[in-house]
């Protein structure tokens, strides 16, 4: 059995921003929230703190609404089901991690059929926002969920595979024998994986995989 790990913002999904600053933005909160981000570069924040700031500023929002503004907004990055389809004739067990937000990854990922999702979940009461947030995965908590993931299943590191964009991706890149950076975001993410793709169709990594599956 084999275990792949993909980010979701900016690989699986086309939009390059999180799903944090898609809410933001049509929810027309980016001021504070530019704030909020700041106080954490800095240091003055944690991440929990960070993400429970940032949920708060959409408390007695409808969900309905929501999923209303962000329908035409965010899509499944070009080849990405093909590619997720056809790993499904492998032994491969696929998870998605995320420090995205449920509502807008659930709604963007629907049609697809993997083994585990991995983010954090805004709280909602008779569909109504109640500004809370579950934190499941925090900005550099990719890996520790990933080796979590591949103990449970007894997957050993060299038939693991991490896929991801971001700095945040780095530390699930350090569980994985195989790391793929797909359209890194610095060079930073570039010098810790294993593998560098950029382009804008995902199904590109299908000649990699399988040939490492296979």
């Amino acid at each position: 059995m084999w275990l792949i790990a993909f980010d979701v913002d900016g690989t699986l999904l086309e939009r390059p921003r999180s799903s944090w600053a898609l809410l933001h933005e049509v929810l027309g909160t980016e001021n504070k929230a530019k704030l909020h981000r700041e106080w954490f570069r800095k240091g003055l924040i944690t991440y929990h703190e960070w993400a429970r700031l940032d949920a708060s500023l959409w408390k007695g929002l409808k969900v309905d609404e929501i999923l209303h503004k962000i329908r035409d907004k965010v899509k499944l990055r070009e080849g990405a089901k093909e590619l997720l389809e056809k790993l499904r004739s492998y032994d491969v067990k696929i998870a998605l991690l995320s420090s995205g937000v449920d509502l807008v990854l659930r709604h963007a990922l629907d049609n697809l059929e993997v083994d585990y999702l991995v983010c954090n979940s805004l709280a909602s009461r008779n569909g109504v926002l109640t500004g809370e947030v579950i934190v499941r995965v925090d900005f550099y908590g990719k890996g520790r969920i990933l080796k979590k993931l591949r103990s449970q299943l007894g997957v050993p590191k060299h038939r693991v595979i991490a896929i991801g964009d971001e700095v945040n991706d780095i530390a699930m890149f350090e569980e994985a024998a195989f790391s793929i950076a797909y359209n890194p975001s610095s060079k930073e993410v570039v010098s810790k994986a294993r593998y560098v793709i950029i382009s804008p169709k995902l199904n590109v990594l299908e000649d990699l995989i399988f040939s490492l599956i296979s």
